[in-house]
């Protein structure tokens, strides 16, 4: 019986990256379990990240010198590759110019160009890449504040949030290579660094405020009739208790009159629909796969040596 060989990644150095913005920042402590089209996955820690296009020409741009080089650095390590990008390999940096599609999912009205262009306009004049991390504890996830760099636990501490998707980071990150049914280069990251904020991408994250979930209640409620739900069900007021005898020569105390109480319509139990299970909250679509340009200077492609 044939022995299955788990393929073992070639890892380039862990760099730091230049700046960029940090994009649906939803599992840098909560590991996603689930992809977008609700098919489960190996759970990981992720975040996209978009590095602003620096020149036109991605020969010229030197935030994409930066990552194609990082990749090329791991395809070198793999020996049977031999130093070139393999044939056919999915290329992990995507042109954020080139118009997002998003895959048609049935029962779903697709996206108007509108709010295609509102949803992911984001991506134009960056290139978009995403950093994985399985390994537990997980990455550090650190912030900037007052020149000083602080280690965070969480997103949010004491009602205070540090960071949101759309803000700037810099990543600790390198690139490692993988040949299952397919072969190429991904991304992994093993810390943060939130350094700048930036405007809102995505819904917020974390839960609602009060304010949020009932602000527009209390106007309304406060309009509203008042129901009558039923017949009075306030028990009766019980009579003051008599008065304690008193001394030879001092007269009896007189108990305090009762004021009225007031009679309150009781309202029956409502009558609620059984609750329905939240669906799972996810970062945004998987990014697809698309011709990327490849690396300035990239050797030939020879096909992928058999396994």
């Amino acid at each position: 019986m044939n022995e299955v060989v788990k393929y073992q990644a070639k890892r380039s150095d862990d760099v730091n990256s230049p700046q960029a913005r940090g994009v649906y920042a939803y599992h840098l402590f909560e590991k996603r379990t689930k992809r977008a089209n609700g098919k489960p996955c190996t759970p990981h820690r992720d975040l996209t990240l978009a590095f602003p296009k620096t020149n036109a020409d991605a020969t010229q741009c030197a935030n994409y010198k930066f990552l194609s080089e990082l990749c090329m650095q791991a395809v070198a390590r793999e020996p049977q590759w031999s130093g070139q990008w393999p044939a056919g390999g999915v290329w992990p940096i995507k042109d954020g110019d080139v118009p997002y599609v998003a895959k048609p999912k049935p029962g779903i009205t697709p996206l108007t160009s509108v709010q295609i262009e509102e949803k992911y306009g984001w991506r134009k004049g960056h290139w978009i890449v995403e950093v994985t991390n399985y390994l537990d504890p997980g990455p550090k996830i650190s912030v900037l504040k007052n020149g000083t760099i602080q280690e965070i636990p969480a997103q949010t501490v004491n009602g205070v949030q540090y960071y949101k998707s759309g803000d700037y980071c810099i990543v600790n990150m390198s690139a490692y290579t993988y040949w299952n049914e397919q072969a190429g280069v991904n991304f992994s990251f093993s810390g943060v660094l939130w350094v700048a904020e930036g405007q809102q991408i995505g819904g917020n994250s974390g839960p609602k405020s009060t304010e949020q979930m009932f602000g527009s209640v209390a106007p309304v409620a406060s309009v509203m009739p008042a129901v009558n739900r039923g017949p009075s069900v306030q028990p009766p007021i019980p009579s003051a208790p008599p008065a304690m005898s008193a001394a030879p020569v001092m007269p009896a105390p007189v108990a305090a009159p009762v004021p009225p109480q007031p009679v309150y319509a009781q309202p029956s139990p409502a009558a609620y629909p059984a609750p329905v299970a939240p669906a799972v909250a996810l970062p945004g679509p998987p990014m697809p796969t698309m011709a990327a340009p490849p690396p300035p200077g990239m050797p030939g492609l020879p096909p992928i040596p058999g396994r």
